[in-house]
């Protein structure tokens, strides 16, 4: 920000001197405490080890969100005044920005559906939202405090000056406070929650404030002279220099840092807890496929419900029945033919037969467009699981013994379609493995259909 204020500047009386003051200091401070309140939350959520199936989707449609949201830190920006005509660029491109942003957090996830469709991760969403409540609300929120205070700073030490050149408080450390400020506000929401819009402008954000702050100080110089060329050698333009108070301050941030990163990391997210209601089916994976059977344990040849309707799974591997009924379903994958093998092909129950020596015996069960991935828990059933028992010699016995590898989700159906269940990549959060030489191929298309 430039360190000057304009002559002849009248700070008396007037109400709407007093608006142009007061509405900016106040979205700052609303901005300041929603904020807060969000990173107390996130701690609280995570530490707390529950986040439930609704925390886990992104809120669609609240569209006064979105203007509420936007509103507040567009009349922050207030607090920089735009003095020269090219100035608007800069804060043109941030309002573009800012409303860019609250519209994908409030309104419609352009960048979560972009990203699900083009790489083909369909429980995106919920990854998303793990990072959001993990690293990006309190590491980002951070962030964005810090780029408020120092236009807060910034805007104080000017609004107290008249027509002189601004060299104290907050401008003793930097030249640029406020751009600065501004920058890392930006780039707080960025890491809260990225969106490619945003990808695309805060690198052109900073281009236009560094450009803008160099016409400034030209600006500066020719109105100060030596006074002005004095201060620039002696004071930073953007970062401040290296001194003990600095340094105590960084370490302070960084500690505070640390330990709320160490307590929001501590926090697990657990499978959401079945509740009663909705639909329920049973899924088998195998190696590789998946077989469905609705609540009477009844084989389906998909998983059919309507929207809005709530939808509970008990996942039940194939692994962890006995070993008739586990080749009984490999040998599924065998007649219909695999990854370019014929039916019938014996090296297909051989592959499958190797890849269960070998230690993949673990299926992670997702649905596209749906907040679904559940990882099953052969290995840690199998350990559990006492010498004298034996395994459950069907479907039914698992069920009735409530059998420990039986994992549930309960989720909510979305929009109308027909949508594949497939076997997800290994869940790097619970670092569970996959399935093996087939996990690739294992596809069920169009499996679950969701109906007006």
């Amino acid at each position: 920000m430039a360190s000057v204020v304009d002559p002849g500047v009248d700070r008396s009386v007037s109400p709407w001197r007093r608006l142009a003051v007061g509405a900016p200091l106040a979205a700052a401070a609303l901005a300041g405490a929603f904020l807060t309140v969000g990173v107390a939350h996130s701690v609280m959520v995570l530490t707390g080890g529950r986040l439930s199936d609704d925390q886990l989707t992104i809120l669609r449609g609240r569209w006064e969100l979105v203007a509420a949201s936007a509103a507040l830190f567009l009349v922050f920006l207030g607090l920089i005044p735009v003095r020269l005509r090219r100035d608007w660029r800069a804060s043109g491109l941030y309002a573009a920005f800012v409303i860019s942003l609250f519209a994908e957090m409030f309104g419609f996830p352009l960048t979560v559906y972009f990203v699900s469709s083009a790489l083909g991760l369909p429980v995106f969403e919920r990854r998303f939202m793990v990072y959001m409540y993990r690293v990006g609300m309190p590491v980002g929120s951070l962030v964005t405090v810090l780029g408020m205070l120092l236009v807060v700073l910034g805007w104080r030490a000017i609004y107290r000056a008249k027509d002189v050149l601004v060299t104290g408080g907050i401008y003793r450390y930097i030249r640029h406070p406020q751009y600065l400020g501004i920058l890392l506000v930006t780039a707080g929401w960025l890491i809260h929650w990225p969106t490619l819009p945003g990808l695309l402008m805060w690198p052109v954000l900073v281009l236009l404030y560094v450009r803008q702050a160099h016409r400034e100080e030209a600006e500066l110089a020719r109105r100060f002279g030596e006074a002005y060329q004095a201060y620039a050698r002696r004071t930073p333009g953007w970062f401040p220099r290296p001194g003990r108070r600095l340094a105590a301050t960084l370490v302070l941030a960084a500690a505070t840092g640390l330990a709320m990163l160490f307590l929001v990391a501590r926090g697990r997210v657990p499978p959401e807890t079945p509740r009663a209601g909705g639909r329920t089916f049973y899924v088998v994976p195998y190696h590789y496929g998946f077989a469905f059977y609705d609540q009477d344990l009844a084989e389906v040849a998909a998983l059919q419900v309507r929207t809005g309707e709530q939808v509970t799974l008990h996942i039940v591997p194939a692994l962890a029945l006995g070993r008739e009924a586990f080749l009984a379903y490999a040998r599924r994958t065998v007649q219909r033919g695999f990854a370019g093998l014929a039916p019938g092909d014996p090296r297909i129950l051989g592959q499958i037969l190797e890849d269960v020596s070998l230690g993949n015996v673990e299926h992670v069960v997702g649905i596209a467009a749906h907040p679904v991935y559940v990882a099953t828990r052969v290995a840690e059933a199998l350990r559990r699981r006492s010498p004298q028992a034996s395994a459950p010699a069907t479907l039914r016995d698992a069920v009735r013994q409530r059998d420990p590898a039986i994992v549930t989700v309960t989720f909510t159906a979305g929009r109308t379609g027909r949508f594949d269940v497939i076997c997800l990549d290994a869940d790097p959060l619970a670092g569970t493995g996959t399935c093996g030489w087939g996990h690739k191929w294992m596809v069920a298309p169009g499996a679950f259909v969701v109906t007006p």
